[in-house]
């Protein structure tokens, strides 16, 4: 009765196959029988890591290691699931995970190999594109399109230099504009950063609220009605009404709004961002949102009202991904979040 009345809109998309899980070594007929339905998207399908058994792998004759996924996926056995995120830059260079950052225009010039006498003068100018540089195709096969870079345009500051995987091309772009996230550390940076996530893992296990990355945001761990036991919550959350979820977070604490939530889990299609009900990735294939909760499946009530109808509310659906409409009077889980330093 819960889902039949959610305000939820599904839109079946044909045709798509394997597109938005494809491996990169190609799909065939039995690969998209098995291959979750798709979800409508604005962004382009995005491919899975076809060779990928740690996180990361070595740049061969280099003392850099790439994570083997973008931002906004996450490695899951032999491939990348979820929607690579775009983002400005300004959030591309606090997206990285711990003891890994942007790389320089430099970096994945040296990747992508063959380049021009304009690039490798610090002008706009071309390398190979992946496929068709040994390095680069034999660490990620074939990539998606444009990844920022760390460094600046030097003549104007309001603008960065982006690498295409696709074209091979290496100009540089307003910093406001959306693109893709490819992170890389150096070799003698993993003992420290070893130690500073063993510091950090330690301090949050004890802790009774997690930090979105790149976000002022806290979220409590556990769901309304559980409770955190330093490694996982116990106990049954509660479902309620939204008027009473919005008053049943601990002091300092709130229903999040329906963008909050969204920006959690990321990867929206192109209705979400415009106020409309539809899909952003699902908090297992999220990769802010599953370091975060795990594989929480549970429907969430915003603090938003959905503006066509007063009687309903946004609900998210941890699960499915679904940001939807849900009638006030029902039940719905609460998870609370404060905002801080």
């Amino acid at each position: 009765m819960k889902l039949a009345r959610n305000l939820m809109v599904l839109v079946l998309v044909g045709g798509l196959g394997c597109g938005l899980v494809a491996v990169a070594a190609g799909c065939d007929k039995d690969d998209e029988d098995k291959a979750p339905t798709a979800k409508p998207a604005d962004k382009p399908a995005t491919k899975l890591c076809d060779k990928p058994r740690a996180k990361e792998v070595k740049q061969p004759g280099t003392n850099l290691y790439w994570l083997r996924y973008s931002i906004g996926q996450r490695l899951l056995g032999s491939s990348c699931q979820g929607m690579a995120e775009q983002m400005s830059w300004d959030g591309a260079m606090i997206a990285c995970p711990k003891g890994y950052r942007l790389p320089t225009r430099e970096e994945f010039m040296s990747l992508l190999g063959g380049c021009d006498a304009d690039a490798r003068g610090g002008r706009n100018g071309h390398c190979n594109e992946c496929a068709k540089s040994s390095m680069c195709s034999s660490m990620f096969g074939e990539d998606i399109e444009w990844y920022w870079s760390s460094s600046s345009y030097a003549t104007n500051s309001y603008y960065a230099w982006v690498v295409s995987f696709v074209t091979g091309s290496v100009i540089y772009s307003d910093k406001g504009l959306d693109k893709y996230v490819r992170c890389a550390r150096s070799g003698q940076e993993k003992k420290a950063a070893a130690a500073e996530e063993n510091a950090r893992r330690e301090k949050h296990a004890k802790s009774k609220d997690v930090k979105q990355p790149g976000t002022k945001l806290y979220w409590l761990r556990c769901p309304l009605g559980q409770r955190w036991t330093g490694s996982s919550c116990t106990g049954k959350a509660k479902e309620i009404k939204w008027k009473k979820a919005m008053i049943a977070c601990p002091k300092d604490y709130r229903l999040p709004t329906r963008e909050e939530f969204v920006s959690l889990l990321g990867g929206c299609d192109a209705d979400v961002p415009g106020g409309k009900i539809g899909y952003c990735n699902d908090c297992a294939k999220s990769s802010r949102c599953s370091s975060m909760f795990g594989e929480d499946r549970s429907y969430y009530w915003s603090s938003s009202s959905y503006a066509p109808a007063p009687s309903v509310a946004w609900v998210v659906g941890f699960g499915t991904g679904s940001v939807s409409g849900g009638v006030k009077d029902d039940g719905r889980v609460v998870r609370c979040a404060r905002s801080g330093p």
